[in-house]
């Protein structure tokens, strides 16, 4: 976004809390801004968006100024222009938020509005910060919290993508929901959605949409848009979405959405989901076996499920007792931006102060040892809270770490019986981890595994066709070393399972759905790549016989008749491009053979390790000075660490991280 010129601004008054607000009348074409004090309590709503790409800009008029600003933005301020219709938000009441701003700002601004058309007073950060005023910037993010707690409402802004059905479908579930809480006199959140209640909503149970190879339903594949829309996963959005006291979502069209109807809806269907992938709900007649098949392949929000352990937060600090459970509840919460995304890695701290209130001060000046300093001090007081009474944060939260400088990671993940049993530190005393300021440097206690000796090629493209090719050669390449993998399965098992990284008594659908996408590759890309052999020998270790001995526990023979016809119209194409193909992660094979993926900064000769605190492989690479620089964490697939530590005489060391 083009910055605003300095004569559009007016120096803010730091004790006296100012903020500007975005003055958006229906009958100007014009906006203007205006400064108003928080400590006067303005009546205004507050703008939750995603920025957008810098390049993709349109032009607005502020104060008789051209300016540029994002696109996705100025199509927010359009509809913004129009009244936002909240009657459907059960913690308003039947009222148009627009008269209630009207009515409060008017007590401390000299504004005249028209009564038929009310102007609305926005606060949007892009427009309302003097972004090229970095201490200005840096107070502004302070005052966050208050910002956001303080507007009467806060539009989240889903577009530009028309959502209206996915909306309107989200309602019906949510009003079912609630029908479900007072029969059963239980809490909204503790509803599972009952799929009978359905009946009364024909245009949720029927398949609707004959347009693609395989019928669909259009209300629930716009459902499943949305939750995947980029906007739930950026870290700054979770923190508005926590402090927001009223959310509302909008759209191009007039269509709205609660938060309140979001939550229950998205909340409940999850739980339903899982019990229909074990078999433990019986289909009514009346729904479709199409609808069906994709109420199993529900997934949580999980911005809604994260958003209430932040709100569970705020709820226990204003009972006004500061706890050790609340100060490491402040810092549990603030690595919840590790499944978030942000541009600038100060942000994945920066953007959650307003819930976390952490001892840190917001600085934007300077350059990476800025960054690297701001990790130092986040990891110094993270070891001093889970120091804490009962001590109940991890004492490592390395997969954090990844997204200093990375600013995108692959997430450490709760996997069962998957991840490293790290029995060899039970009862290790004196290897408690700690910092070095002046080096900028985190010594924890651990273990060198083993050296990564191949890597899938790096890719500097989001072109589909080339992450297809370069994974298909590492897969067969893996195919062609191995006639057996480590932990006694196949070599093409391992493969699924490394892709899915769930345990295969979890896992027997989505075997079926890779399948069912990889078989499509061929049919896609080979016709775009220029050495389709890769693919035809894929294609050649698929047929029936061998996948049922690779899969012995898999029932693969309900989908495998569709799998042969798929031509990728379906959403298969989505597991391989979103999950296993996209452009942040890499497959690796060490040493001795493990099959694993991480973060795509890993590089061969990097090494595997485990750490005293800390549950899962990381990667790490060595400088010619002696330190590690830490790369990521890692997912290797069934690795039995006990026995490389015996196998190979691995001594325990001080590993100083930087």
């Amino acid at each position: 976004m083009e910055m605003l010129r300095p004569s559009l601004y007016q120096s803010l008054d730091e004790a006296k809390a100012e903020i500007r607000l975005l003055k958006i009348d229906p009958l100007e074409t014009a906006f203007e801004l205006v400064t108003v004090s928080l400590n006067d309590a303005p009546g205004y709503a507050a703008l939750s968006y995603v920025w957008g790409t810098p390049t993709d800009q349109e032009s607005v008029i502020i104060q008789g100024q051209h300016v540029q600003i994002g696109r996705n933005l100025a199509s927010a301020l359009v509809r913004l222009r129009r009244p936002v219709d909240i009657q459907d938000d059960h913690s308003l009441g039947a009222q148009t938020f627009r008269r209630s701003v009207r009515s409060s700002v008017e007590r401390i601004l000299p504004f005249r509005t028209h009564e038929r058309h009310p102007a609305l007073y926005l606060w949007v950060d892009a427009l309302c910060i003097n972004q090229q005023d970095l201490e200005e910037r840096a107070w502004q993010v302070q005052l966050m919290g208050r910002i956001y707690s303080s507007a009467q409402v806060v539009y989240c802004w889903i577009g530009p993508t028309d959502y209206s059905l996915a909306f309107n479908s989200l309602k019906k579930v949510a009003h079912e929901v609630r029908r479900q809480s007072r029969s059963q006199g239980v809490d909204t959140d503790k509803c599972e959605f009952q799929p009978r209640s359905l009946w009364r909503h024909p245009s949720l149970c029927m398949t609707t949409d004959l347009s693609g190879y395989f019928p669909s339903n259009k209300a629930w594949t716009s459902i499943w848009k949305l939750l995947d829309e980029a906007y739930w996963r950026r870290v700054w959005i979770f923190q508005e979405l926590v402090l927001a006291r009223r959310a509302i979502l909008i759209g191009p069209s007039d269509a709205t959405l609660s938060w309140i109807d979001f939550d229950a809806a998205t909340v409940s269907l999850f739980p339903l989901g899982q019990r229909l992938i074990r078999g433990q709900k019986q289909k009514p007649f009346f729904i479709s076996s199409m609808v069906w098949l994709k109420l199993t392949r529900i997934r949580p929000s999980v911005a809604a499920v994260l958003v209430r352990s932040g709100r569970e937060l705020l709820e226990l600090r204003a009972t006004g007792h500061q706890t050790d459970y609340i100060t490491q509840l402040e810092w549990e919460v603030s690595s919840f931006a590790q499944v978030f995304a942000a541009t600038d890695p100060r942000d994945y701290i920066y953007g959650l102060l307003g819930i976390t209130q952490l001892p840190i001060s917001p600085n934007y000046n300077g350059d990476e040892r800025t960054v690297s300093s701001l990790y130092v001090d986040y990891f110094d007081g993270w070891l001093k809270a889970a120091r804490i009474g009962s001590a109940n944060l991890s004492i490592l939260p390395l997969s954090f770490l990844s997204i200093a400088g990375a600013g995108r990671m692959l997430a450490a993940k709760k996997r069962g019986d998957l991840g490293p049993k790290n029995t060899f530190f039970v009862g290790v005393t004196g290897k408690y981890p700690y910092v070095i300021s002046m080096t900028r440097s985190l010594f924890v206690w651990g273990f060198q595994l083993e050296r990564i000796t191949y890597v899938a090629d790096n890719l500097a493209t989001d072109v589909i066709d080339v992450n297809v090719k370069k994974f298909l050669s590492f897969v067969n390449g893996f195919l062609a070393r191995h006639s057996i993998y480590i932990s006694r399965i196949t070599p093409l098992q391992a493969i699924w399972r490394l892709m899915l990284q769930k345990p295969p008594r979890h896992a027997n659908e989505e075997m079926a759905q890779c399948l069912q996408a990889l078989m499509g590759l061929e049919a896609i890309y080979q016709p775009v790549l220029q050495e389709p052999k890769q693919l035809t020998e894929i294609s050649a270790t698929l047929d029936p016989e061998a996948l049922l001995n690779a899969f012995p526990d898999a029932d693969l023979w309900q989908y495998f008749r569709e799998a042969q016809s798929w031509n990728g119209t379906s959403d298969f194409s989505d597991i391989i491009q979103l999950q296993y193909l996209n452009r942040h992660t890499r497959c690796f094979e060490s040493e001795s053979g493990y099959l694993g993926m991480s973060y795509m900064g890993i590089a061969e000769g990097d090494y595997l390790c485990v750490f005293c605190g800390y549950d899962q492989t990381a990667v790490v690479r060595q400088s010619n000075a002696g330190h590690y620089y830490y790369v990521a964490t890692s997912y290797v697939l069934d690795i039995d660490t006990q026995s490389l530590i015996e196998r190979g005489k691995i001594e325990p060391q001080w590993f100083e991280l930087r």
